[in-house]
């Protein structure tokens, strides 16, 4: 999940914390050191408050926020229709894990 570390680029434009694409077209955000992201990666010059490399990811923009309802409650909904408290990454959930359609 993503860290709420956002900063304004020389455009004016908030970068990090899944509010802008880059040039691939994904949104990405900053994690946080320990993070189970699988597509992690270094910042080139962004450091955190320890004066440490700060980690990035797109994998983090597709999860809930850490203090999410989700999370609190030990759902996770990726999609729409999440019923019954299940792990729902599509549509339609009704009682098993959906990764798709």
């Amino acid at each position: 999940q993503c860290d709420n570390y956002t900063w304004r680029d020389s455009y004016g434009k908030v970068q990090g914390n899944c509010k802008t694409a880059d040039n691939t077209n994904a949104r990405w955000c900053y994690i946080p050191y320990g993070s189970s992201c699988n597509d992690q990666r270094t910042s080139k010059n962004r450091r955190d408050s320890y004066g440490n490399i700060r980690r990035w990811s797109y994998e983090a923009c597709s999860t809930p926020a850490r203090n999410s309802y989700q999370c609190s409650n030990g759902n996770y909904n990726n999609g729409f229709n999440n019923n019954n408290g299940n792990y729902n990454n599509g549509f339609n959930n009704n009682g098993n894990y959906n990764n798709g359609f």
